[in-house]
């Protein structure tokens, strides 16, 4: 799927219709794009819709949990890279059955997990416009 935004506003709009059409229980998303190109505002109203929570970056604590039904883990590894090892003691324990999990600047490649999983990937254009295509995600190994 793709979409078209050119505002916040429509980021927020394509966030909440993702998450009426995409969460089902435990689910997780690989989001992917530049610096500043929406992929926390997309997070933020995605989450608004699914559990009522305000979202905020994740990029100064790596991992956020915001508990409710479902669970919601967000974690950005813009700082830090890639960790198996961070992603194995702290997210992989809490990511149970009613779970939704928003991973920032990670490849599917680099995880794997039995659950339906998405990536999102936001590209900017030369005009400020964003392109977000979303699709299930196919796994690579190194």
């Amino acid at each position: 799927m793709k979409y078209l935004s050119i505002s916040s506003s429509d980021t927020n709009e394509i966030g909440k219709k993702l998450a009426g059409e995409f969460v089902s229980g435990r689910t997780m998303f690989l989001l992917n794009g530049p610096m500043g190109a929406g992929k926390t505002t997309l997070i933020r109203s995605m989450v608004k819709k699914i559990n009522g929570f305000s979202v905020t970056s994740s990029s100064y604590s790596i991992v956020n949990h915001y508990p409710g039904s479902p669970n919601i883990l967000h974690a950005d590894f813009y700082r830090t890279g890639w960790s198996e090892e961070l992603f194995e003691t702290e997210i992989a324990p809490i990511f149970l059955n009613k779970t939704v999990l928003f991973l920032e600047w990670v490849k599917p490649r680099n995880i794997y997990m039995e659950c339906p999983t998405y990536c999102i990937d936001i590209t900017v254009t030369e005009d400020l416009q964003r392109i977000i295509k979303v699709k299930p995600a196919t796994w690579k190994l190194d």
